[in-house]
């Protein structure tokens, strides 16, 4: 009889048995959860460095995925899907890699080799049977974002210029061979249009492209315009100003008493969309009894311009309030701005990147997660026109001696428009004894005031009441 010791000794001595062999699926997951973390860690290697990287991954999980396929005899058509899905994952890193690049080194003038784009040879970018698959999907619009964007860039055609991107991406899908990609092209630009504008700049050129791609996803998007349309309706609308060919909107929304306060409301968006009809916190204005005009701007995306473009557009809407304020039954004196994010910034530049005898100065201003300081994040600067004239556009950076009163609201875990620099824009400003207030919403993240009422409710009675001594 075999004691229980030498049991164990004769287990231990077999050979183990192989590990079962993943399968198709747990690969895609495992290379969906590894290959950002990966090109997080290759963004900022130098070009055939990441190249070597990301093509060496590639080769490794394309191993792996067809032992899998192998080892549970796939079905030949899942099989394939599989290897397409792999390949254009690949492919978005190879496509993503230069700007991402250039983020993460700070390089606004990166530029890659000019073989870089070589590995689109070996990819069939005519295969509508494989816009199912998200991975295919997403490259065929990245793709299309980069071709809409050299368009705009090269000037080769006319572009809507009050729907630049639009125009750009519907003149793209109308070089599709595959009739399917095409429309697939289109209700992306319309949607994402819509979604980021509503029917503002809306051209005939979009009418027509949907009548071109019948069914119920453009029946859908008809929709969504007529409900963009219908928030036009029911009150004041008048153009402030005329920038070439750009004509910019004032959407007033009266308080139907004599000389009320007004707030010139300016939407978030990054400078780059947005639409007047982006209300949210400005409905605390309404409420209180203020004259709301929301007002567009300039923007990238409509009208491929950069911040300091939307800036000369908030003072001429501020300045327009007060030199309409008899018509618009409003009170001269107590014409404010009001904004959040981008808009925010918008605001704030108001009463201090712009100067004390600018027309477009208000009597104060309100921020609410405004971007204060411009120079430190590759966007902003972009979107400045780089660094030089993102810092000339920070209102962190300007004389605090002779701003306009200001109020701002800002989460102490704000990511995108930082806590410290609007402090310290608040502490700057008290020292030279201007009359300003910081709202602290502790740990309170970007858009803090949309998610908890208390927050709202507590930045509502301190922005009223600053703006009513």
């Amino acid at each position: 009889m075999i004691s229980a010791f030498a049991a164990l000794a004769l287990l231990a001595s077999q050979p183990s048995a192989p590990s079962p062999t993943p399968t198709p699926d747990a690969v895609a997951e495992k290379w969906s959860e590894e290959l950002p973390v990966l090109f997080r860690a290759l963004r900022q290697q130098r070009e055939a460095a990441f190249i070597e990287g990301w093509g060496a991954a590639y080769d490794r999980f394309q191993g792996e995925l067809e032992a899998a396929i192998n080892a549970h005899d796939v079905a030949p058509r899942e099989a394939e899907a599989l290897r397409q899905r792999l390949l254009y994952e690949w492919a978005r890193g190879r496509a993503a890699w230069p700007e991402q690049h250039a983020e993460a080194t700070g390089d606004l003038g990166f530029e890659e080799s000019g073989a870089y784009w070589n590995f689109v040879d070996v990819l069939d970018l005519g295969r509508a049977d494989l816009l199912e698959l998200p991975e295919y999907a997403a490259f065929m619009l990245g793709r299309l974002h980069a071709r809409r964007d050299a368009l705009i860039e090269s000037g080769r055609i006319p572009l809507d210029p009050e729907a630049v991107r639009l125009s750009a991406e519907l003149a793209e899908a109308a070089r599709a061979e595959n009739p399917a990609i095409a429309c697939f092209y289109v209700r992306h630009a319309v949607s994402e249009h819509l979604e980021d504008h509503g029917a503002d700049g809306w051209p005939d050129a979009a009418d027509e492209a949907l009548n071109s791609c019948p069914g119920e996803d453009a029946d859908a998007l008809r929709a969504e315009l007529a409900e963009a349309r219908a928030e036009r309706e029911g009150h004041r609308i008048e153009t402030y100003k005329t920038a070439g060919p750009v004509s910019l909107e004032a959407h007033i929304f009266a308080a139907g008493t004599d000389e009320a306060p007004a707030l010139v409301w300016f939407h978030g968006g990054g400078w780059y969309q947005g639409s007047w009809a982006w209300c949210g916190v400005c409905e605390i204005f309404k409420e209180a009894g203020y004259t709301v005009v929301q007002v567009e701007y300039r923007l990238g995306s409509r009208h491929g311009t950069g911040i300091g473009e939307a800036l000369e557009d908030a003072g001429d809407a501020v300045a327009w309030v007060r030199e309409n304020a008899e018509t618009l039954n409003v009170d001269p004196a107590r014409v404010y701005a009001g904004g959040f994010s981008a808009g925010g910034h918008l605001a704030v530049a108001t009463a201090t990147v712009l100067g004390p005898d600018a027309p477009g100065r208000p009597a104060a201003a309100a921020g609410f997660s405004a971007c204060t300081e411009l120079s430190d994040h590759y966007w902003t600067e972009a979107r400045a026109g780089g660094t030089e004239a993102a810092r000339a556009l920070s209102p962190a950076r300007a004389a605090a001696d002779d701003a306009a009163p200001l109020i701002l609201v800002q989460g102490t875990h704000d990511r995108l428009c930082g806590y410290e620099p609007a402090s310290g824009l608040v502490a700057d400003l008290k020292a030279q004894g201007v009359r300003a207030d910081l709202v602290t919403l502790d740990e309170g993240r970007h858009f803090e005031i949309y998610r908890d009422r208390d927050a709202y409710e507590r930045a509502r009675e301190r922005v009223l009441d600053f703006l009513s001594p």
